[in-house]
């Protein structure tokens, strides 16, 4: 084990915890540790940034030259520094949900199980139908972008676009809710949490 890994290890240990310390505003820290590892992951992140600029200003002045070589170079991090930023990101994902669900049980569920499963359910599922209609409309517009479309006529482009359409559906309803219950049933001990 790497002394990088044994200090991530321990970091995550000190840092990481269902309990994060209420002195803590997740905002900012008090966390020495927490510091340092967010003040390396700035730096990182900042000489990547310097560098991919470089090479843009360098592709600017060749515009014949493919750069792509070197901007993929630019965007590959060591492994060291994949580990220090991958961990940063870990701790600021685990701050967010920390103040998300403590948002969400004072104005929502108040950490009723029942209440607090019924808002997830619901979470959950909107969710999903927020990422069905981004799918959809990403292949809407793949589409509707390729060359030549708005040169066709109009039963042409529909011939096209049926695609798209055939799978779409009425969105946030309460047949589009029972639809995802069924494929994403719940194990709850009481039948009548469904209602």
């Amino acid at each position: 084990m790497s002394i990088l890994t044994r200090k991530l290890r321990a970091l995550e240990n000190n840092v990481i915890n269902d309990k994060p310390n209420p002195e803590d505003t997740y905002i900012g820290t008090n966390n020495k540790n927490e510091q340092e590892l967010f003040r390396a992951t700035h730096k990182i992140v900042e000489e990547q940034k310097q560098r991919l600029r470089t090479v843009k200003e360098q592709q600017k002045a060749n515009p014949k030259v493919d750069y792509t070589a070197e901007i993929e170079a630019v965007l590959e991090l060591s492994d060291e520094d994949e580990a220090i930023v991958s961990q940063a990101e870990h701790i600021s994902i685990h701050r967010a949900m920390h103040i998300f669900e403590i948002a969400i049980a004072y104005r929502y569920h108040l950490n009723d199980p029942h209440d607090k499963n019924v808002f997830y359910l619901r979470f959950f599922w909107f969710l999903s139908e927020i990422q069905d209609m981004l799918h959809h409309s990403s292949i809407e517009n793949k589409i509707m972008s390729s060359p030549g479309f708005f040169d066709l006529c109009i039963g042409e482009q529909n011939k096209k676009l049926n695609a798209c359409y055939d799978s779409w559906r009425e969105w946030f309803s309460k047949e589009s809710f029972n639809q995802w219950l069924k494929t994403h049933p719940i194990t709850s001990p009481n039948p009548k949490s469904k209602e």
